[in-house]
């Protein structure tokens, strides 16, 4: 099912860029069995990467499979880095990035869904506003904002149905699992949203859909 509406504009704008970065895997530390050896060497993982994406743009980042299109997001995220060194900078808006800023305003939706098959569509965005809003959050205003964001995602018909579990219990839809995902992230009103294959697993319907969405995402002055 298509989007039913243009999704609401991001409070905060943000512009994110990184230069020369260069990431280097750490040498193993782990107990080192008799009959293997050492291995001392790190391997080059990320070679003087640079780019740049303004509020508002969709950007895709491609390669083949071990490129390091995942230690790129990551760098870009703050996440996932205690095995390798990092060199370079990101900065966001212009300034220099830390983790507690990049924290605050995005959002990450993962590759894999990970949902309670037997809540319904509405009571996953309850429980996730409960964990990812403030606690001083009115309830008025939870309501409020899973009301709209099951509206910008077009999951309102089937936001009273089981969630389900894929070929196990039935539920709702591939493509409206994903766009699920993505409302539980927009809960918050993140400036930036970065996701890790966001089409993998669905056909060309579904997949199309998402990036319908991802492009809506844009359009509200996302990144």
């Amino acid at each position: 099912m298509p989007i039913t509406g243009k999704i609401s504009s991001v409070s905060q704008p943000v512009s994110i860029s990184w230069h020369n970065i260069n990431v280097f895997s750490k040498p193993s530390t782990g107990i080192r069995l008799p009959f293997r050896k050492k291995d001392d060497s790190s391997v080059h993982i990320l070679k003087n990467v640079s780019g740049h994406v303004n509020s508002g743009q969709l950007l895709a980042i491609m390669g083949s499979s071990g490129a390091g299109k995942t230690t790129l997001m990551n760098v870009l995220t703050q996440r996932n880095l205690s095995d390798v060194k990092v060199n370079g900078s990101v900065k966001l808006n212009g300034k220099i990035m830390d983790y507690n800023t990049i924290k605050s305003l995005s959002a990450y939706v993962q590759q894999d869904d990970m949902f309670i098959a037997n809540i319904t569509v509405r009571e996953h965005l309850k429980f996730q506003s409960r964990v990812r809003m403030d606690q001083s959050t009115t309830l008025k205003f939870r309501e409020s904002r899973i009301n709209q964001v099951l509206l910008d995602l077009g999951l309102n018909k089937c936001a009273d149905t089981m969630i389900g579990a894929p070929e196990v219990e039935k539920g709702i839809s591939g493509g409206e699992r994903k766009r699920l995902s993505i409302a539980s992230e927009l809960l918050t009103d993140p400036s930036v949203m970065f996701c890790d294959e966001p089409t993998s697993g669905l056909d060309s319907f579904m997949a199309q859909n998402i990036m319908d969405v991802m492009r809506e995402m844009a359009a509200s002055g996302r990144t």
